[in-house]
């Protein structure tokens, strides 16, 4: 089911040259079209009530209604209405370039018969944009017996809106099979108040958008890892789709960019977080290692000077009996070289027995080394 697409907006002096610009095209380096318009397609706009000067068609009409009134019109009062007219994109992929063209000629006649043919200025048609849809600029001028009144705010009421979407259904969409839009709250906005919205609009998404980011960046320093947010380009706005409907398309797409991303960096941090639990465990492990290998080191230290120091005391004792042993031999006195063999052939034994264990035990401890000596006891005998 398609639908009809009637909108009008309050336009004050300061906003006329915009529209102007806008409707006929007119940009340049300092004023760049917009993203939404396909410069391609431009050759394929056509006009319908041509002007190119705005600001004077409008002044003069302007004048006109001042010449007959004695209170000053306001600097700041509206000046102007601009009319869109367009339709559901459905119904432009049906109809065919006559029948889109016959649509907007009957939305034209019907503003005309609403405001009087010499208060509609200009009239546009857009084929570059995503759906064709026809500017048309009036002064909003309001006519009596008496005298000429500009009067934006009569046209603007919500009852006159209401009204105005159900002459236009009567009048003309309903013979392009166009049905009559539901009524809402949705509160009229001239194009320049509508434009700066979303810009106000833009700007809170795109502070959101830093503030995501900077989160990612801190998640980085914090976990060691190189992360970042894609980038999010904000998509274009609809021809005719008010601020909130935007607003909220704008926010679906960039809270489901972010949420994908956040679980991709939660699966990441998650990863983190296992790596990490282990490298603590082995860690830990580590440390129990080297405190055991530690205590070890200390105990083999402790026996090593032990070992020594009993090392020492053996050498020492055996040195002492081997001095004792020879000291005792010397002073025995034996007249008998038969008692003398005797004594010799005893003691012997004992001496062998000691030398053997001595070498013995050097083969288990390092004892000190000492110069070479003929292992002999020498024997002083008087005869």
């Amino acid at each position: 089911m398609s639908y009809q697409v009637v909108r009008v907006s309050k336009n004050k002096p300061t906003s006329i040259g915009f529209v102007q610009r806008h409707n006929l095209r007119q940009y340049d380096q300092k004023h760049k079209a917009p993203s939404n318009v396909d410069s391609s397609k431009t050759h394929l706009n056509y006009t319908l009530i041509e002007c190119d000067k705005f600001k004077s068609a409008v002044k003069e009409k302007v004048d006109e209604v001042q010449a007959q009134q004695t209170r000053k019109i306001r600097k700041d009062c509206p000046t102007s209405l601009e009319y869109v007219i367009s339709a559901s994109p459905e119904f432009f992929e049906k109809a065919s370039a006559s029948e889109q063209r016959e649509y907007f000629n009957n939305a034209l006649k019907f503003i005309k018969n609403r405001h009087e043919v010499e208060n509609v200025i200009s009239a546009v048609v857009h084929m570059d944009e995503e759906t064709p849809h026809m500017h048309v600029v009036v002064v909003p001028i309001r006519k009596n017996e008496k005298s000429l009144r500009l009067d934006p705010k009569s046209f603007c009421t919500p009852r006159e809106l209401s009204k105005l979407q159900t002459d236009f259904n009567k009048q003309v969409a309903k013979k392009f099979g166009l049905e009559r839009g539901e009524s809402s709250d949705v509160k009229h906005q001239t194009t320049a108040e509508y434009n700066r919205q979303l810009q106000r609009e833009n700007k809170e998404l795109t502070a959101q958008i830093k503030e995501k980011k900077d989160l990612a960046a801190e998640l980085d320093k914090l976990n060691g890892a190189e992360f970042k947010l894609p980038q999010i380009e904000l998509p274009k706005a609809e021809l005719l789709e008010s601020k909130s409907a935007y607003g909220e398309r704008v926010k679906r797409e960039v809270l489901q960019v972010v949420s994908n991303t956040l679980k991709v960096a939660q699966a990441q941090l998650r990863d983190q977080d296992e790596i990490k639990k282990r490298n603590f465990e082995l860690e830990e492990i580590q440390k129990n290692h080297e405190s055991e290998l530690s205590q070890r080191d200390q105990k083999i230290e402790k026996l090593t000077n032990q070992c020594q120091s009993l090392s020492n005391l053996i050498f020492h004792t055996f040195k002492k009996l081997q001095i004792d042993i020879g000291r005792s031999l010397n002073f025995v006195k034996l007249k008998n070289e038969d008692h003398l063999i005797l004594v010799t052939e005893k003691n012997e034994p004992l001496v062998n027995k000691f030398e053997n264990w001595f070498e013995k035990i050097k083969e288990f401890l390092p004892l000190r080394k000492e110069p070479e000596k003929k292992k002999t006891i020498s024997f002083s005998m008087d005869r």
